[in-house]
Formats: C-alpha cells, structure tokens, sequence
C-alpha cells in the first residue's frame, strides 16, 4: 500500500508540474492582451515529451500484462498428468482410513463414482521429501530426494493419473512380508536406470527395500514450472492417509452426487461435515499471487493509456487551435477533410512511434527477466509488441480524431478570422 501511494503521489507531481511550469512561463502583458503564445521552443518540447513518455509506460504495462496473461494461461492449459474436472477430496477420520476397502467399496456402489482412493497428501503438493533411497546400481552421485505419498488403492485412477506398465497397488497381492509393492513415477524409473522396471527394488537401505508394481506415466506437481517432475514414489498404507479422493462419474449432477458420496461417509462417521474440495479451486488459488499480479499490471495499463489518451487529446486541442488560421487557408485552397486529419495527425505517429522504439526493448528486457524465473515459459515473440503498438495506436488515432475532425469541418472563413 505504501509503495502505491508513493507512485500516486509522483504521478500527481508529474502530472501537475507541467501545468505549474507552463503557465508561470506566461508572459504577463502578453497574456493581458490576449495574444496567443508560441507553439515554438521549450514548451512544445516539454509537450511532446510528457505524451512520448506516457505512451512509452502505456506501452510497457501493457506489455507487461499480456506476458503475465500468456504464462499463467501457458501452465493452467498445461497437460499436468492429472485430470483435474469432477474431482474432489474430503479430510478423512479414523474411521474411514481403518476401514478403507470396505469404504472405497461402499462408494464404487453408489453409481456416481468412476473411482475414489485414499492419500496421505494433496496430489498436487507433496509434503514429504526424503532421501537418501538405495537400489541395485544406483549412481553414487545421485542424491536428490524422492516424493514419498501414502495411498490406497484406486487414488491413480480417481486422480486420472496413467499407468505405462505394470498395476495399480492391490492390498490382496501382498507379499509374505505383508508388502502390497510400491508405484514410481518415469522420472524416477529414469533415475534408476535399469532397476527401474516392473520387480525392480528400491529402499532406504540394502536391508528394506520394496518391489515396483508400477510405473505412473510423469504428472506435474509442487513445481509447476519446472520442465520435468521430480521423482515420487507411492507406498500402499491408507492408515497414514489424510484425504480421500473421489472422481464423480460425467454426466451426474454434482452436487447431488456429493451429497450420496457424504451420505456413505457419515455412515462410518456419524455427525461429521466431510465439506468437498474441488480439484480445480485448489489448481486455481495455487496461482493467487500471479493473478494479483496480473490484475494490479492491467488496472495500471489502463490508468496509463487514459492519461495518456487524456494528454494526446489536450495537445491535438491546442495544436488545431494553434493552425486555425492555416486549416481555413488550406480548406480554402480546396484541401479535403481527409487532407486535414493528416495533417493534423501525422506528428503525433511521430511521437507513437518514438514511444514504441523506446518501449519495445524495455518491454523486452523486462518480459525476459520477468520469465527467467520460469523454466517451462512462453517464448516472447514479436507479434505481442506489434500487437499491442497496434492497439494503442488505434486508441490514439481515436482520441486524435475528435479534434482532428473537429477542425477540419469547421468553417473556414471564421477560421481565417480568427486572431
């Protein structure tokens, strides 16, 4: 907020100072007499430099903002691996993670759910990261950390999450130690080189290793920025589960399909809200600080090309009024209204396009530190700046037009007799 009011309070003093200077510039006696003042000299510099300088920052926030626009929707339309539509979770009690196949059944029977499993995290965030994790072969330099999550069965299928080999976890494919195996994500199996595979074996020590039963095909999570996921790895024990995932079939009414889905639940914990999450709100607030962003660059792109648009139009104004006399000569000697429009206009491109040539490497310089954060990015191409010197171009045309055309109809023997 501070830092808000300060920008208002130099605009302020910017956008007063220019009036202050120009007018104590007058000269007494000859505004007493009313005589016009010189369009030459400083002050039609200071004119001219305040609108290149407003339209060079129009042009800069506008920029800015389509960049901000075109990477948030680069990674919201990003195939992250799950499928986000119809999905939602509820918190879990006791009750249910102690009887979790007998509740996952009980929901499969409903007729509204495609699948349902249970999970220790959000799968779109992963709260436990450990390491170090051993396999036959593994390189002794490799020491990053693996994404541990605790799940049911049926949580990669309600998550829309593919399998490229192997299965699910089945609790009724357990091992004589009691083991149902582990599923790992391409990155990992990657990792592992060639343990990487359906019976490979991977644990936190020579001793206690586990066998993969499946290999999920990659899918984004924590970083959604980052080119390749990192590595995850999900152990079968809904015991240590936090959450229940429950993808509702298409073509039920939501609402009413939740509301069987919490009847089911409250029958193994009575009295409990079991409120739904939607997958979708927790993707969007997920990006909160980028639409924030976004939002306060478009609302001061505006604010720019209104007071920008406020100037152009003050300066075609005193500039038509300056060459009254030379319009209604022109018109006399048979210019055309579109011969005036030109006239009138044509200095003032000059000045749109000194403002795009200072503009278009600020703009770049700043799209490209602002994505250099970012490792899966837009790539800045030239169609967003010619795109946006287009459009304020339009804009000002617009607003130069009212007094252009104002001008050049009026009637040029009162503008010959204009002193």
């Amino acid at each position: 907020m501070i830092g808000l009011l300060v920008i208002g309070l130099f605009c302020t003093f910017l956008a007063g100072s220019y009036p202050a200077l120009y007018l104590s510039s007058y000269n007494p006696l000859a505004t007493l007499k009313m005589q016009k003042v010189s369009k030459g000299g400083s002050a039609a510099w200071i004119r001219q430099g305040l609108v290149v300088f407003q339209f060079t920052m129009a042009f800069i926030l506008i920029c800015s903002t389509f960049v901000i626009y075109l990477q948030i929707q680069l990674i919201q339309k990003r195939d992250i691996g799950i499928v986000k539509d119809n999905l939602v979770s509820f918190s879990v009690t006791a009750e249910l993670y102690n009887s979790s196949s007998a509740v996952l059944n009980e929901l499969r029977n409903t007729g509204v759910v495609e699948e349902c499993g249970f999970s220790a995290n959000q799968i779109l965030n992963s709260s436990m990261k450990t390491n170090p994790w051993v396999w036959n072969g593994k390189d002794l330099e490799d020491d990053a950390y693996v994404s541990v999550n605790f799940v049911s069965e049926g949580l990669i299928g309600a998550a829309g999450i593919k399998l490229i080999d192997g299965t699910d976890i089945d609790p009724a494919k357990k091992n004589n130690k009691g083991e149902a195996g582990v599923l790992i994500n391409e990155t990992l199996a990657k990792r592992m080189g060639k343990e990487g595979r359906i019976g490979g074996q991977i644990g936190q020590s020579a001793e206690r290793k586990w066998e993969i039963v499946g290999i999920m095909k990659d899918f984004v999570f924590d970083d959604f920025y980052a080119i390749e996921p990192a590595s995850a790895l999900f152990f079968y024990d809904p015991k240590r589960t936090n959450l229940l995932f429950v993808r509702l079939k298409p073509d039920v009414e939501t609402y009413k399909a939740i509301g069987q889905v919490q009847t089911v639940l409250r029958s193994f914990t009575p009295y409990h809200a079991f409120e739904p999450t939607f997958m979708t709100d927790d993707f969007d607030r997920l990006f909160e600080n980028e639409h924030l962003v976004e939002k306060l660059s478009a609302l001061f792109a505006v604010l720019a090309i209104f007071i920008s648009c406020l100037g152009l139009l003050g300066l075609s104004a005193f500039s038509a009024e300056q060459r009254t006399k030379e319009i209604g000569i022109r018109k006399v000697l048979g210019a055309k209204i579109i011969d005036i429009l030109f006239l009138l206009g044509k200095a003032y491109m000059v000045l749109l396009l000194i403002s795009f040539v200072i503009g278009i490497p600020v703009s770049l310089y700043a799209g490209t530190r602002y994505l250099k954060d970012y490792a899966y990015r837009i790539v800045l191409s030239w169609d967003i700046f010619v795109g946006v010197a287009l459009l304020i171009t339009l804009i000002a045309l617009l607003t130069v037009s009212v007094q252009s055309l104002k001008a050049a109809i009026a009637n040029p023997v009162k503008s010959i007799k204009t002193e």
